[in-house]
């Protein structure tokens, strides 16, 4: 329990910063007269690298501990915001923004979410991250005063008081988290190898990539967060050039994290108790997510596209919540970890390549259209991986039990 509380206020304050990029979008747009495509290219690095870091950070929290990591995560993330408030020019952001702050929340992510994965059983692993997860939808939700910070200080000044706050929060926060010990014989002074330590293996990978299953929910997962992390980065310019200012953008993230906290509590309350697997709710999040998606390009009313963002920010919360569950499903209990750091990587590659086929796209058409229907493609693309992952998951448990049974008849005759 404690774990929990302690990653939900980490996620709180620092998601809250990553995933509110569409109003920092504008204010280093403004403030060095940059592209489309350069101003997006610092929020898409840290949300890639928020994700695919995961190797790194595994391998990290295997030696040093959980621990110790989400400390180096925390000290990360604030010595990002110190620095970046000193840049002169946006490429100097590419590294103290989007490279440093994105490897920093990963650690925090990455150890506090394996944390939780150790102290739930598979029936409530999805129920205890989407609890914690709701603090990224609560995170939109402070858009109003990020708002009123970059307004009333700069966004230079905002991130000198942000990096104390962080501060304050996170390393109290670090501090509670506890080890699992997995050791049985710990009284006797007895240290299994086996039990009381899980090593990075180069084995482990080759197993999961040699799953159809796990392969086709790779490539799912990194077509829809290019599509999601379109949404996290420039809608906020792309409401900016339809006409709408900078207060009633943020009237609209706080309502997209509304949509986006009321998926993650059904997510958290539901998914666990569906009768299909996480992975076939990861498709039918897809569905759901393109279809606002789709209408987006024909929609010429302000009210229209307020209600399509809010609709839209449900199923993407349930595209995001999934992640780690599904890593559960399409992966054996020796590989779990491992599993979960490949499918972030897929995360984080497909944010990366977002901005260069989206605002890229708008700097030279002058228009959104073509990235909506970009978007709504990915997400269809996306749909049929998960739908073919889950056959082939199906089948690949199918034979694990005739294999089984073979074995059992073998010995009976016996």
């Amino acid at each position: 329990m404690v774990v929990l509380v302690a990653t939900f206020i980490i996620f709180l304050f620092f998601s809250g910063l990553l995933f509110s990029y569409n109003l920092l979008y504008i204010e280093l747009k403004q403030s060095f007269n940059s592209t489309t495509t350069q101003t997006g290219i610092p929020g898409a690095i840290s949300i890639s690298l928020f994700c695919f870091g995961s190797v790194v950070i595994t391998i990290l929290f295997q030696k040093l501990g959980h621990r110790t990591t989400v400390l180096l995560g925390v000290s990360l993330c604030c010595l990002s915001l110190l620095l970046s408030s000193f840049a002169q020019h946006i490429s100097v952001l590419y590294f103290t923004y989007g490279v440093m702050y994105g490897i920093g929340f990963n650690a925090c992510n990455i150890a506090s979410t394996d944390l939780i994965l150790r102290s739930f059983d598979k029936c409530n692993a999805t129920r205890a991250t989407s609890t914690t997860l709701c603090a990224i939808s609560i995170g939109f939700l402070a858009s109003p005063c990020l708002k009123w910070l970059y307004e009333t200080y700069s966004w230079r000044i905002a991130f000198r008081i942000l990096c104390v706050v962080f501060a304050l929060v996170g390393y109290p926060s670090a501090l509670v988290m506890v080890e699992i010990n997995k050791s049985d014989d710990e009284d006797s002074g007895k240290e299994d190898s086996n039990t009381t330590q899980e090593t990075f293996s180069i084995a482990n990978y080759s197993a999961l990539f040699r799953r159809r299953d796990f392969i086709l929910c790779l490539i799912g997962i990194l077509l829809s967060t290019s599509a999601v992390t379109f949404t996290l980065i420039s809608v906020g310019n792309y409401l900016s050039v339809n006409g709408m200012d900078l207060s009633v953008i943020s009237f609209v993230l706080v309502l997209m994290g509304v949509g986006d906290l009321a998926g993650r509590i059904i997510a958290a309350i539901f998914s666990d108790r569906l009768p299909i697997s996480r992975i076939l709710q990861n498709a039918l999040s897809n569905i759901a997510a393109a279809v606002p998606s789709i209408c987006l390009p024909f929609i010429s009313t302000q009210i229209g596209r307020i209600v399509a963002f809010t609709v839209m920010s449900v199923p993407r919360a349930w595209l995001l919540v999934l992640t780690p569950s599904i890593a559960m499903e399409v992966s054996s209990d020796e590989t779990r970890a491992e599993s979960v750091a490949a499918l972030y990587m897929a995360f984080g590659a497909g944010a990366f390549i977002t901005t260069y086929f989206t605002d890229a796209i708008y700097d030279i058409t002058g228009s959104y259209d073509m990235p909506w229907f970009i978007c709504t493609g990915l997400y269809a693309l996306s749909t049929l991986c998960m739908v073919f992952s889950e056959r082939a998951r199906r089948g690949r448990v199918q034979n694990d039990v005739q294999r089984y049974d073979s074995v059992d008849k073998c010995c009976d005759k016996i």
